[in-house]
């Protein structure tokens, strides 16, 4: 029996036939065994740049791995470039990705490029990458869609805890307290509904924006959720409550009904002895843009957390 195989450049195939070659159009690319469609008409497009990780320290050398799916055949190799966004919208070359399977590569021709590159930032803020490549038959290069790498600071509790921070918080342990805050400025957080506190009059304190405190409660072992929620909110009802992983330990998230801050998550995360208390709140109006974003933030604090 012979056997045969048959490729397709866009609507052409090239059919391979006992020595012979034939020329079919409207074929589908592939073999007896398998068949691939390879898009070679229309125009190219990058698959999404991602970046891990995406939130890095401010000052610290960090390794970030980019990494870009391309699978138009019309790719020129080692024509894919890792490019930094600056300010001014111009964009600025950091290196080639490649599909090699080496260095920081980990297949060889899977259509995955990638650039390991260590990033250092003097500034806490959005760093902003794309991915370029140049194809066959296309004059400009085609890029991918932006993507931000995330800068923060630090700072670590009296309990020890580690935690990376956005640039539009600041960290504050106030007088005769183990709790952290993350809130808006060095002034008391107070979103509206809030009651104020003695001696403080409305200029004293800042009413928009969002919050995030760490507070500590002991226990005796085993662990057992009920009760630290009674000592910590003995009047509040439980909405949901779900689990998840914080510095490698699992850690309950719950939220309340009928209070200012309903819906918000408290993060629960027992160690040691120790209860660490994670809160969000904030002054919008939950579900809102600028309530999302705040919980964003949340949570990107949680997963870069280090506990003790």
């Amino acid at each position: 029996m012979k056997r045969f195989w048959y490729f397709t450049l866009g609507p052409v195939a090239l059919l391979l036939l006992g020595g012979g070659l034939v020329l079919l159009r409207g074929a589908t690319v592939g073999t007896r065994a398998a068949r691939v469609t390879l898009q070679t008409t229309g125009t190219p497009s990058m698959g999404t740049l991602s970046a891990s990780p995406s939130l890095i320290t401010v000052g610290t050398a960090t390794p970030v791995l980019f990494t870009v799916q391309i699978t138009d055949i019309r790719l020129i190799p080692d024509s894919v470039n890792l490019l930094r966004v600056n300010p001014n919208g111009t964009a600025t070359t950091l290196g080639t990705m490649r599909d090699s399977g080496t260095n920081a590569d980990e297949k060889a021709g899977d259509k995955i490029f990638s650039l390991r590159l260590n990033l250092t930032e003097a500034n806490a803020g959005n760093i902003r990458f794309q991915a370029s490549g140049a194809f066959r038959g296309v004059l400009r290069r085609i890029v991918s869609s932006p993507m931000d790498v995330r800068a923060w600071h630090v700072t670590t509790s009296s309990q020890g805890v580690r935690l990376n921070y956005p640039p539009d918080l600041v960290p504050v342990t106030p007088p005769n307290s183990t709790t952290l805050l993350l809130q808006p400025s060095s002034k008391p957080f107070l979103p509206s509904g809030g009651r104020l506190p003695e001696g403080l009059l409305v200029t004293d304190i800042d009413s928009v924006g969002y919050s995030i405190s760490l507070s500590t409660l002991p226990y005796v072992t085993p662990f057992v959720l009920s009760q630290i929620l009674s000592k910590y909110k003995p009047y509040s009802l439980i909405d949901t409550q779900s689990t998840r992983i914080v510095s490698g330990q699992p850690a309950y998230v719950v939220t309340f009904k009928d209070e200012l801050f309903a819906g918000s998550p408290y993060v629960i995360i027992p160690k040691l002895g120790t209860t660490f208390i994670f809160q969000y709140r904030s002054s919008f109006m939950p579900g809102s843009p600028e309530w999302q974003s705040g919980l964003e933030s949340f949570w990107q604090v949680l997963d870069s957390t280090i506990l003790p």
